[in-house]
């Protein structure tokens, strides 16, 4: 059986599990990315600078994600951790699908500055009437994903940390 991949299906379980936070993982990144838009250039320095840094992070969250399908204990009982019980297969599944999202948003992140990077100097030659505005936009998208991605990153971390106490009480 072949299978489909559908990025639609990672977003959307990912927002379903935060149903309550969809304010602050969508207005907040919108609101910091607008103010930041204005102030931040993103120029081929930048970029190279992203993309070399969001290609570790990729193979940190890759390997986050290989590691943690080893853990699946059910004898383990629940854990109180930051006024929470948490079951181990409760931990896991809100884990991977943050750390899948996280990858989403890293793949995105660099296939914008992949593209950017080549159509660079064709920019002008390509779209003379528009380069300032598609520029303008280029940078909102990439901000916007950048807040978004350093969000998600500390969910990651944090279920990191819950996994670690988990496996330290018991």
């Amino acid at each position: 059986m072949i299978s489909k991949f559908f990025p639609t299906s990672i977003i959307r379980d990912f927002y379903n599990f935060y149903q309550s936070e969809k304010g602050i993982l969508i207005y907040v990144p919108i609101l910091i990315s607008l103010g930041l838009t204005f102030i931040v250039k993103i120029d081929m320095t930048l970029i190279n600078l992203l993309f070399a840094s969001l290609s570790i992070f990729l193979g940190f969250l890759l390997n986050l994600m290989i590691m943690s399908f080893n853990l699946k204990d059910d004898t383990i009982p629940p854990v109180e951790v930051g006024e929470r019980i948490w079951r181990l297969k409760d931990v896991l599944e809100e884990y991977h699908i943050t750390i899948s999202f996280e990858i989403l948003i890293t793949l995105m992140l660099v296939i914008l500055m992949l593209f950017a990077s080549l159509v660079h100097k064709n920019m002008y030659i390509l779209f003379p009437n528009m380069v300032n505005i598609l520029k303008l936009i280029y940078s909102f998208v990439i901000v916007y994903l950048l807040i978004l991605f350093l969000i998600v990153l500390f969910r990651v971390l944090n279920f990191g940390y819950i996994l670690l106490k988990y496996f330290i009480k018991n």
